[in-house]
């Protein structure tokens, strides 16, 4: 089982599991279309693709989306 980063994620979160978004950005972002009319400015565009870039490190450059693993099953998840 795995956590994904969210706006309210504290400190506490700690991920060791980095996935490579780039050729998946432009259909995540669509996907957060609709709920965009919630004015949260953690789901426009300009902030999902920001907070994907300091994890892209993990990756060596690019971006990425950040998982803490809160249970392993053994299974490779990519």
């Amino acid at each position: 089982m795995l956590a994904h980063e969210t706006a309210t994620s504290t400190p506490d979160f700690r991920p060791t599991r980095f996935i490579d978004i780039a050729s998946v950005m432009i259909g995540k972002l669509e996907t957060l279309t609709p709920l965009r009319e919630h004015h949260r400015s953690d789901l426009q565009a300009k902030y999902v693709q920001a907070a994907a870039l300091p994890w892209g490190l993990h990756i060596e450059y690019g971006e990425a989306d950040a998982f803490e693993v809160l249970q392993d099953d053994g299974k490779d998840i990519g």
